[in-house]
């Protein structure tokens, strides 16, 4: 009999390199992006792992109901310096026939993380092992303020929605398994030149003692 007990795992990511999360619903060609994914991201990117670890359908009969709602926090990087990169962008198409390559400018707004990134997921202790192999597994990680902290458009599933919602080849994938939602992080920008900027991590509450 499997112990229905429910704890936290934590995971930390270290940024080694520039990074760059698009905002959802965001042009690919002029994207702003997130200080760290968000909720869906991260949910997604367990799935990903699980298939690759587990198979397709212990990832869909097992883990992905859970994973699907189970309690998930993010902490961003300490500081996060941000800046607009010009990238070269190529497009395959047909030109009578014969492929033809296509070149344009993109702007791609990029990140760097000075401190490691940490995932919070709270899942039944049974399951424990199952999901350190999956938080071990994610190998990368592909606005306005609102009193003061940096806010971000994010995306996050929604408690219905189902495994054919999200596996492309369903004939049911269906996008509004998704909601998007504003999300507030613990990050300020402290410092702005032009278009680049960066961020420092802000407890969201603070405590203010008197003496």
């Amino acid at each position: 009999m499997e112990s229905d007990e429910m704890l936290w795992l934590a995971a930390e990511y270290q940024m080694v390199a520039p990074y760059s999360i698009r905002i959802p619903m965001h042009s690919e060609a002029s994207a702003s992006m997130l200080p760290a994914p968000g909720p869906a991201t991260v949910r997604l990117a367990l799935i990903r792992i699980g298939i690759e670890l587990f198979g397709y359908d212990f990832t869909q009969q097992v883990i992905f109901p859970i994973l699907r709602t189970a309690a998930l926090c993010i902490k961003p990087p300490s500081r996060v310096g941000m800046t607009y990169q010009v990238l070269s962008g190529h497009k395959v198409t047909q030109v009578n026939g014969a492929p033809r390559i296509e070149n344009s400018a993109l702007y791609r707004e990029f990140a760097h993380a000075d401190s490691p990134l940490s995932v919070f997921i709270r899942i039944p202790g049974a399951r424990e092992e199952m999901y350190r192999a999956l938080l071990r597994g994610v190998g990368y990680w592909g606005q306005s303020a609102i009193h003061g902290h940096y806010a971000t458009i994010l995306s996050e599933l929604k408690p219905t929605a189902t495994w054919e919602d999200l596996m492309p080849e369903s004939e049911r994938a269906n996008p509004s398994h998704l909601n998007l939602k504003v999300f507030v992080w613990s990050l300020t920008v402290c410092e702005q030149r032009s278009n680049s900027r960066l961020l420092m991590w802000c407890a969201l509450t603070n405590e203010r003692r008197s003496n």
